[in-house]
């Protein structure tokens, strides 16, 4: 107890200092130890209001008060997310979300900033606010933004990835003939650095109580804009895959409809295996697993995930890691079954375009072409503006 409140002090000081990514890593993990520490999960549902995951805020408060009922200030946290105010905030915020993903920019950029005129500290009002620009091809006023997003929040990996794309497309721009092969360079640490800073993003999955909506996508992964000023042209040299790179789970008004059964059986589980009745506790077993490198025993956990969990948000990642895990121990079979799966039962996954490249790529590497080819067109075809739509997908897809 005393160094949870020693943690709880120490994410205070990183809020006061402006760095609420820090003050999350610091509850996330103190929490893994004091899953029942209340004042812990106050803040961090404080720390997700600020990102605009409000599904997570409401999930770790309504938690606190199940531990302890009176005198917690997780019951004003709720008064104030249910009041009328709170209510019509989130309304006109799922308006703004909806207008992005149409490709409204100049509405929902109008929207984001009303709203963060009203809450001047959320930081991820300023993040969609330089999505959109980003996407509608201002950079400089994309640039502003994610700086600005800093200020709130000094260790942001999403703005800091945005900046480091924004540079590679400055260097774009001024680029001559004959130094294709210095920016072509500078394109592969891009890629790498972006595969990294996506990777991170799986460290901040939290989850949703259960029977709630699957959350729509908070903070969009980084995608080209539409005025790219001049196409990769193809390339030869094969790029690395990026790693597994799930991003923080998204905000939607409707519920999620139910989701189909999963047709395959649960696979082999070590004799004598137990599994905690704690969902968030297997799940982090799981994600420790494979990070580790056990993916035979990360597949264990994320079998009985898909199987056993209640957190919609969980079956769609166990799906992701499933195919993952078999890929990293070479069952070609069983890693196409899963990525297969995936993209059947989770087309709007925070991982769908990813599965496309990660799963198109493998492909190839196994030497089936055609189905690489047929995969991958799905990455120009449904998602043109996605960052994997890039030089090499365009590379295998104008092979013969």
């Amino acid at each position: 107890m005393e160094q949870a409140s020693k943690n709880v002090k120490e994410a205070e000081v990183a809020l006061e200092e402006n760095n609420i990514s820090k003050a999350r890593d610091i509850l996330e993990s103190s929490l893994s130890v004091n899953p029942e520490d209340t004042e812990i999960m106050n803040l961090l549902g404080y720390c997700e209001y600020l990102f605009c995951n409000f599904d997570k805020a409401k999930y770790y408060w309504n938690k606190s008060i199940s531990v302890k009922a009176r005198d917690n200030k997780a019951v004003e946290y709720l008064l104030k997310y249910k009041a009328e105010t709170a209510q019509d905030f989130q309304k006109l915020y799922k308006e703004a979300i909806r207008a992005e993903d149409q490709g409204d920019y100049t509405r929902a950029i109008s929207v984001f900033k009303d709203l963060f005129e009203r809450e001047p500290e959320m930081v991820g009002l300023l993040l969609h606010i330089g999505h959109c620009h980003f996407l509608n091809g201002s950079l400089d006023d994309a640039r502003e933004y994610m700086n600005k997003a800093l200020l709130l929040d000094s260790s942001n990996e999403k703005a800091l990835r945005y900046l480091d794309e924004l540079s590679v497309l400055s260097v774009k721009k001024r680029k001559k003939p004959g130094k294709s092969l210095a920016s072509f360079l500078v394109f592969l640490l891009f890629l790498g650095a972006a595969g990294y800073g996506l990777s991170r993003v799986l460290d901040f999955s939290a989850p949703k109580e259960s029977g709630e909506e699957v959350a729509k996508e908070e903070e969009p992964s980084v995608e080209q804009p539409e005025e790219n000023p001049e196409p990769e042209a193809p390339v030869e040299t094969p790029v690395e895959t990026p790693v597994e790179t799930p991003v923080e789970p998204p905000v939607v008004e409707e519920p999620e409809e139910e989701e189909p059964p999963v047709t395959e059986e649960p696979g082999p589980v070590t004799p004598g295996r137990v599994f905690s009745d704690d969902e968030i506790a297997v799940h982090d077993e799981a994600l420790s697993d494979f990070r580790a490198g056990n993916y035979a025993r990360a597949a264990e956990a994320f079998y009985h995930i898909l199987n056993n969990g209640e957190i919609p948000e969980y079956k769609s990642e166990a799906v992701f890691y499933l195919a993952n895990a078999y890929q990293r121990q070479e069952k070609a079979a069983d890693a196409k079954k899963w990525f297969e799966e995936y993209l059947t039962r989770f087309p709007d996954g925070v991982y769908y375009e990813e599965v496309l490249y990660t799963y198109g790529l493998y492909l190839y590497d196994l030497g089936e072409l055609e189905n690489a080819k047929k995969v991958l067109q799905r990455i120009p075809n449904e998602r043109p503006n996605s960052m994997y739509n890039n030089s090499r997908v365009r590379a295998i897809l104008s092979e013969s």
